[in-house]
C-alpha cells in the first residue's frame, strides 16, 4: 500500500511540475518580481486584479493579497523554524479567505485557483513541497473567528 501512495505522490508530483507555465521566465526563480513594491509579486497582483474585478470583490482582493504574501513567504523560508512559522501566518490568511467567500467550498477553491497560478516555475513547485514535508508532525489551530485574523478592515 506504501508503495502505491508513494508512485500516486510521484505521478502527482509529476503531473504538477509538468503542467507549469506562466508568471517569471526563469524557471529556477522562487521569488517574484514586485515592481510596485507592494509585497505580492507582480503576475500575483495581476492575477488578483484580473480574476476578482470590481467593488464586488473588494474584500476577496483584499485577502487574497493577504494569502498571497503568506504563501510567498511559505516558499521562501528555508529553515523548518521558518516554513512552520509561515505555515502558522498561512493559516490566519487562510481563515481570512473563508471570511469573505459564499461557503468554505468556495474558499477552497479560491485558493487552489490562487496556488496553481502561484506555483508556476519548478522551483516554486519543488519549494512548495520541500516546506510542506518540513511541516510533518505539526499542528495548526484554526481560529474562532474567521474574520478577526484578516490584516485589514472588511467593507461590509
Amino acid at each position: 500500500m506504501k508503495k502505491i501512495r508513494k508512485i500516486i505522490g510521484l505521478v502527482f508530483i509529476t503531473l504538477l511540475v509538468a503542467g507549469c507555465g506562466g508568471g517569471d521566465d526563469d524557471d529556477n526563480v522562487i521569488a517574484g518580481e514586485d515592481a510596485d513594491n507592494n509585497g505580492v509579486w507582480d503576475y500575483l497582483d495581476s492575477y488578483i486584479e484580473t480574476t476578482y474585478p470590481g467593488q464586488e470583490n473588494e474584500n476577496t482582493r483584499k485577502v487574497l493579497v493577504q494569502y498571497a504574501v503568506a504563501q510567498q513567504n511559505f516558499l521562501l523560508a528555508e529553515t523548518k523554524e521558518e516554513a512552520i512559522a509561515q505555515a502558522r501566518i498561512r493559516t490566519n490568511a487562510s481563515a481570512c479567505v473563508r471570511c469573505v467567500r459564499d461557503s468554505l467550498g468556495d474558499a477552497i477553491a479560491v485558493k487552489d485557483e490562487f496556488r496553481k497560478t502561484q506555483l508556476n516555475t519548478h522551483a516554486r513547485v519543488k519549494r512548495y513541497f520541500e516546506n510542506d514535508l518540513k511541516l510533518s508532525g505539526e499542528f495548526f489551530d484554526s481560529p474562532n473567528d474567521d474574520c478577526a485574523v484578516c490584516d485589514f478592515g472588511l467593507n461590509k
